[in-house]
Order: structure tokens, then C-alpha cells, then sequence
């Protein structure tokens, strides 16, 4: 008798669970909607959910048409292009000198210490122009201070092992600058 009291304590304990997660996806149906109804007082006609919807400077400076033939995504692709670019340019230099084991000083890194994290933040300003969203807005920095860190950590290690025939451009150690 008492185990099937047992089993019933358990099935409405399995029915409180099931009620519960069911409120719970109320409670963020009325959450989204409350948000549509917030960005649909600011912008009528804008369905959030669309794909055009994710052009956020071309939606919030009230452009109209097809935002994919706006300035603002030509001039996205020339960061995004220009940065896979150098990228491309970068790994190449790179690659050869990890298998002759020599330090990477021609092409773009007789300019510039880190090329590739160069790259990477070209691409991110173009996304970021192309197709902004709260998330790349809080991520964008995020991400270069977190290449920033990652140079200064390489830097570091590289003057502890490898500092011989150093070009001009790298006399100064990255992480001799304070922040």
C-alpha cells in the first residue's frame, strides 16, 4: 500500500514539474512579446525576426529599401575582404617560417607585430558595421582586448626565447606598454 502511495506522490510530483516548465514558457512568450511590442512602437513594420532586421545602423538611422545595396554593407565588405585579405597574407608568411624555424619578418610582418590579430579585428569592424546585434556590440570589445592579451603574451615569450635578429619595428617589447 505505502509504495503506491509512493508512486502517486511521484506522479504528482512529475505533474508539478510539467506545470511549472509550462508557466515557465509563458512567462518568455509574454518576455518576447513584450520586446516586439517595444521595438514594433519605435519602428512600425519591422519584423525582428526577419533577416533585415539584423542590419541595426541601417534600421536605426531609418534607411528603407534592400539594406545589402547600402553604403553601410560596401563599405563592411571592404573591412571584411580587406581583413581575410591580410589574414591570408599573414598565415602564409607565418607558415613559412615556422618550417624553415625562423622568425616570420617579411611581408606584413616587417610592419606590423601581429598581422593575423590585425585581420581578425578588420573582419569583427565589418561584421560589426555589416550586421550589428547587442551581442557582437558587447562581444566586439571583448574580443580585442582579449587579441591585445593574447600579443602581449606572445611578445613576452617571445623576448625570453627567441629575440635575435629583431626588426626595427619590434625594439620595443608589446609588453613593456602599461595599460
Amino acid at each position: 500500500m505505502s509504495s503506491c502511495i509512493k508512486g502517486m506522490e511521484d506522479i504528482k510530483d512529475v505533474g508539478d514539474t510539467i506545470t511549472e516548465r509550462r508557466s515557465i514558457r509563458v512567462q518568455r512568450k509574454e518576455i518576447r512579446s513584450a520586446q516586439r511590442d517595444w521595438l514594433g512602437s519605435r519602428y512600425p513594420g519591422i519584423d525582428i525576426l526577419s533577416h533585415n532586421a539584423g542590419h541595426l545602423w541601417y534600421t536605426l538611422l531609418g534607411f528603407e529599401g534592400e539594406p545589402h545595396l547600402s553604403l553601410f554593407h560596401i563599405v563592411s565588405s571592404v573591412f571584411i575582404l580587406g581583413g581575410l585579405y591580410l589574414l591570408a597574407s599573414a598565415w602564409g608568411v607565418l607558415y613559412k617560417a615556422q618550417q624553415n624555424k625562423t622568425l616570420a619578418t617579411k611581408g606584413l610582418y616587417a610592419y606590423v607585430r601581429h598581422p593575423q590579430y590585425d585581420a581578425f579585428i578588420l573582419v569583427m569592424i565589418g561584421f560589426l558595421i555589416q550586421w550589428s546585434t547587442i551581442l557582437t556590440l558587447l562581444m566586439f570589445p571583448v574580443l580585442v582586448w582579449s587579441y591585445f592579451l593574447l600579443a602581449k603574451r606572445e611578445e613576452k615569450m617571445f623576448w625570453q626565447t627567441l629575440a635575435k635578429n629583431i626588426p626595427v619595428i619590434w625594439q620595443k617589447p608589446l609588453h613593456s606598454y602599461r595599460i
